[in-house]
């Protein structure tokens, strides 16, 4: 295929979702990390508005592990992807470290030193750890998509939805399959499903408004639903107060995948500059998790750090949570353009390509013996 039309077949939309996702997890982590959305006394204007804020952006987690399961179905696995994401979150984990051991000696020790060389085993990033082993599984995902029928696939989502988001709330709250709310790889899983399902059988609209709405009807139905016991105020109900708010909740998985299908229904949205921007973005846009979800970097800029913000007029409070949120975005981005043009200079990826292919090959060699 050659590289026009490449640029012809490629997605600009889910490049456009891609980058949003990321920028709602920002927003995620202001409202919540940063203190905002607990500065504001239940049932007040500001309350409302940060409930909005946090309904319509909570999603994001699951949007981005649906588009990657989205794009990733129907290519051939590279272990080389894995190797760049591995030794990405590597080289972040040592920068910011190293940082703040310059910045305070007093607290380098052995331990610490070690474990920021193991970014995935030491836990720092659930998500990280999540992913990668939703990416290495993902030639198996890739297969039972295309060998099972349609029929069984879409029972296998349905029965999926109906233990991980329904059960619970059957079961008053109770996470009974002990899927820690999605911060989990098996939740991944199903996300992976979904997005395969779609980019497989899904048809594409000639307008994605209609889920765009459907997505607004059910963040209002959360919205109403949380604010509804906030005024309540019983306190028998206040148990179920979030019940809607975790990544396997039927809300937020149903809101995920009407974005998903009002992206995909815009290919190349408008203006066509911007979606070409976050084609070139796209790549990096991992790395904005890796810098600004660092534990360190949310201890010592994110937690409890935007609470200030609710003393602000409220229309200035939903614009500096979007702001605050493209201005971490941006710093990230310059910050791994650095990185990414470090490892082209270096010839990382290259490396990492010849690596994961002869490891490829010594592993499929081994398994094909007799």
């Amino acid at each position: 295929m050659s590289q026009n039309q490449t640029a012809q077949d490629r997605e600009y939309g889910l490049d456009l979702f891609r980058t949003i996702s990321m920028l709602s997890v920002i927003m995620v982590h202001i409202i919540g990390h940063g203190g905002l959305g607990a500065a504001y006394d239940s049932g007040t204007a500001g309350n409302i508005i940060a409930l909005f804020l946090q309904t319509a952006v909570y999603p994001a987690v699951n949007c981005f592990v649906l588009n990657s399961g989205y794009l990733l179905t129907g290519k051939s696995f590279r272990l080389s992807r894995l190797l760049q994401i591995w030794i990405t979150a590597v080289f972040w984990s040592v920068v910011i470290q190293c940082a703040f051991f310059i910045a305070d000696p007093s607290v380098i020790s052995l331990g610490k030193i070690l474990f920021m060389f193991l970014p995935v085993l030491n836990g720092r990033y659930w998500f990280l750890n999540a992913y990668i082993v939703m990416t290495l599984v993902s030639p198996f995902l890739n297969h039972l998509l295309n060998t099972l029928p349609r029929w069984k696939i879409r029972a296998l989502l349905l029965v999926s939805a109906a233990v991980f988001c329904i059960v619970p709330v059957l079961a008053l709250n109770n996470d009974v399959f002990s899927t820690q709310n999605g911060y989990s790889f098996p939740w991944f899983l199903i996300l992976y499903l979904t997005g395969g399902y779609i980019k497989k059988y899904g048809s594409r609209p000639q307008k994605g408004y209609p889920f765009l709405i459907a997505y607004l009807m059910l963040c209002l139905f959360q919205l109403i639903w949380i604010a509804g016991i906030d005024l309540i105020a019983v306190d028998a109900l206040l148990a179920y107060r979030n019940m809607f708010m975790k990544y396997t909740s039927v809300l937020i998985y149903g809101e995920a995948i009407c974005l998903l299908l009002y992206f995909r229904s815009n290919r190349n949205p408008h203006p066509m500059f911007l979606s070409k921007m976050c084609g070139f973005l796209s790549p990096m846009v991992f790395s904005v998790y890796l810098i600004h979800d660092h534990p360190l970097i949310r201890a010592e800029f994110m937690s409890e750090r935007f609470a200030g913000a609710a003393e602000y007029p409220l229309p200035l409070v939903f614009i500096s949570v979007i702001v605050i949120a493209l201005v971490v975005f941006m710093v990230c981005i310059l910050l791994d353009c650095i990185r990414h043009y470090l490892f082209k200079l270096l010839k990382i990826p290259d490396l990492t390509n010849r690596c994961g292919d002869w490891i490829t090959e010594k592993i499929t060699a081994l398994l094909m013996r007799e």
